[in-house]
């Protein structure tokens, strides 16, 4: 999985080299959050004027990785209701689903 995360995090480098400084620390936040919260959040980090919430489903016997999110204008969602309200019911689906996928 480190590996996996390393090759992933240099190709991000090599997409966004003039944002990099900017973008790492918040990728670290992101981590950091997925570890602690079971979801991470951004705020117009990728995309001006959007946030998104989003959560990992647990890496599969077939190495398969995935991941579910949710997200829109800054104007309709807050990151209040992302935190308290979206993010917590993302994580519980993404636990749901992942029983289903080992079967695959």
């Amino acid at each position: 999985w480190r590996v996996r995360k390393a090759v992933d995090l240099d190709i991000l480098k090599n997409c966004h080299a003039e944002e990099w400084d900017i973008l790492f620390p918040r990728i670290e936040a992101g981590l950091k959050a997925m570890h602690t919260r079971g979801f991470c959040i951004v705020d117009g980090e990728w995309l001006k004027d959007t946030r998104a919430v989003a959560t990992s489903i647990t890496p599969q016997p077939n190495g398969q990785s995935y991941s579910l999110s949710c997200g829109g204008p800054s104007f309709a969602v807050s990151n209040e209701r992302l935190e308290q309200e979206l993010g917590p019911r993302l994580v519980h689906i993404a636990r749901s689903i992942e029983p289903l996928l080992r079967h695959y």
